[in-house]
């Protein structure tokens, strides 16, 4: 019972929570997608990120030497970092757009 559950959640891990982060450094505010709609974008880009990362290790002769190849803890930690990246940005974009939003909040008019 228990490899089921992580095998479910190492799904979730791989095959989610990238594309989440680069969706959210995309799209930083939370009401702009759909649910669905961030989910399905979500499971695209981190398609994509496993892949793009998996050529980069296993083609570049430099990150073949310095990450031992393709292995599961190499691929996680450079998951790792790429997810790590992506939160960055969205909390930049976040509080950019928290600041540049309070400026823009116009107050009632007294006597209205």
């Amino acid at each position: 019972m228990s490899s089921i559950i992580q095998i479910a959640l190492a799904f979730i891990a791989v095959l989610v929570v990238p594309g989440f982060a680069m969706s959210l450094a995309f799209f930083p505010r939370l009401n702009q997608l759909e649910v669905t709609e961030r989910l399905a974008i979500s499971i695209g880009l981190s398609i994509t990120i496993l892949v793009t990362l998996g050529l980069l290790m296993g083609y570049s002769q430099s990150l073949r030497s310095l990450t031992g190849g393709i292995t599961a803890y190499s691929l996680l930690a450079a998951l790792a970092l790429v997810t790590i990246f992506f939160l960055v940005v969205w909390a930049l974009r976040a509080a950019g757009l928290a600041v540049k939003d309070r400026r823009k909040v116009v107050k009632p008019r007294k006597g209205a």
